[in-house]
């Protein structure tokens, strides 16, 4: 038997990612069955049913490649593409590539309002071709999760007018890396390695035991703040003598001055190379959230103790 289907317009949750509509059987007694299906809303307003893959990642007619500019740079002129909506969009990465016979530099600028830059993504794209003229290819090494409303590609050439470049832009609804498992099949992967940067802390010569210099580690935006950091630490032997690492968690206590209790401390000794795994929260707030200390007095030359941090 044939039945009619039909379907209402009716939405049950407003939003671009968290619409839905109704849609029913009805058979000949008049007994109705009605389920419920996810749409993602475009801003041209057509509503498409909400797919995902395998592995359960959205795919949208969002995730589509766009050449957003094809015309060649002056010597060290910027190019600035216009704010771009990641709700209309509904988007939450964002992944690139460029073509050009000249270097250049690709960034990602955020805001929160189309008009005042919030912050640029850590992760950026410092483009060379093989040879100079000749042009070449390069894409950002994975995609950019979008932490603000707005984003927009910012790319500065180098000090050599441009005759061939093309930039191009690939908006998506979600990513997850993946890893091939053992068997050959894909395994979600939903975390990645992410190189944050090196830093320092410097002992003058002969500084007295328990001298006290603290490091700042800066979480860029666009990267989880409570996400654990492998933070590898080298105490130099130039340096004699071992060292306290100590981590520090800041809080007020209702105030407006923030003090810093220990959470843990370490001893990594002379000529050491250590590795802990850290909270993220324990690294970016402030510089005295790390502190090191040297246990006997530095030597005649002084040194630094340095760190190497990593989002893992």
């Amino acid at each position: 038997m044939a039945y009619p289907i039909f379907a209402t317009s009716q939405v049950l949750e407003v939003g671009p990612t968290n619409n839905y509509y109704v849609a029913g059987i009805k058979d000949a007694n008049g007994h109705l069955a009605a389920a419920t299906t996810q749409y993602d809303l475009l801003p041209s307003g057509l509503l498409l049913p909400r797919q995902v893959d395998q592995n359960g990642i959205p795919l949208t007619a969002s995730r589509v490649t766009t050449q957003i500019t094809d015309a060649p740079l002056a010597a060290s002129a910027p190019y600035e593409q216009a704010w771009q909506d990641s709700e209309a969009l509904a988007v939450t990465f964002v992944g690139g590539s460029v073509y050009a016979d000249q270097a250049g530099t690709l960034y990602i600028d955020f805001s929160n309002d189309d008009t005042n830059t919030a912050g640029t993504s850590a992760t950026s794209l410092a483009f060379t071709p093989a040879s100079a003229g000749t042009p070449d290819s390069n894409m950002l090494p994975y995609p950019v999760e979008i932490p603000t409303r707005y984003f927009r590609f910012r790319y500065v050439n180098g000090s050599t007018a441009q005759s061939v470049f093309q930039l191009y832009q690939t908006p998506m609804a979600q990513w997850s890396p993946r890893t091939v498992g053992l068997s050959g099949s894909l395994v979600p992967q939903l975390g990645w390695n992410k190189y944050i940067g090196t830093y320092s802390v410097t002992f003058a010569a002969s500084a007295a035991a328990a001298t006290v210099e603290t490091v700042a580690v800066p979480i860029p935006a666009d990267v989880q703040k409570d996400a654990l950091y492998l933070v590898s630490v080298n105490n130099p032997t130039a340096l004699a003598t071992s060292v306290t690492v100590t981590f520090n968690n800041g809080v007020k206590f209702g105030g407006s001055t923030t003090d810093y209790s220990e959470v843990t401390s370490v001893d990594v000794a002379s000529g050491a190379v250590k590795s802990y795994l850290v909270q993220g929260w324990l690294l970016g707030d402030a510089a005295a959230q790390i502190s090191v200390s040297n246990d006997a007095a530095a030597s005649s030359t002084g040194g630094s103790v340095q760190f190497e941090v990593t989002m893992v």
